[in-house]
């Protein structure tokens, strides 16, 4: 049985393959999970429509896996992520590929308990902002939640401009 692990960001998709005994995750050891850009501005997450239309690129793209009757679906979505748009996805995951099992994820969660542990807080750096969650017994608690409008491109874009005036106070061109 393999678990295709899709994890969903507000400006990209991740996705990898984990095979019963080995792993084909982003790791030191194995190849980096395929990342797949999602259309979308700073003022609004990707639509469920075009997320599941990148799901169908991920699917067709891991044919060995959509082969198999046995495998298993995990979505890791944001904390935030309304009710709506998670049964949207279920339901598409279900009704596009039969997968044996779909399972739906809190990303933050899983981070915490892939290092060993259901509680901590998580700080999570996004491209267009960074959240910090806490977690309690594998839980986010979204009323201490925090997002802040500071994210991976406001970081390159600011560290771009600091090299740009300090080449121009230096002379170089």
């Amino acid at each position: 049985m393999e678990t295709l692990i899709v994890d969903i960001g507000t400006s990209s998709i991740k996705a990898g393959v984990l095979t019963r005994g080995k792993r084909k995750l982003h790791d030191p050891h194995a190849a980096p999970m395929a990342t797949y850009a999602l259309p979308s501005t700073a003022a609004t997450a990707p639509s469920v429509d075009v997320i599941a239309s990148v799901l169908d690129s991920i699917v067709e793209a891991e044919q060995k896996w959509s082969s198999n009757a046995n495998n298993c679906l995990m979505l890791l979505v944001s904390p935030f992520t309304k009710r709506l748009a998670k049964e949207k996805l279920l339901r598409h995951a279900f009704e596009k590929y039969s997968p044996k099992c779909v399972f739906i994820g809190y990303a933050p969660a899983m981070g915490l308990i892939g290092a060993s542990h259901t509680a901590g807080t998580v700080i999570d750096v996004g491209h267009e902002e960074i959240t910090i969650v806490p977690i309690v017994d594998a839980q986010p608690l979204l009323q201490h939640a925090i997002t802040l409008p500071y994210g991976g491109a406001m970081q390159t874009q600011c560290c771009a401009q600091l090299l740009s005036s300090r080449a121009q106070d230096s002379g170089i061109t």
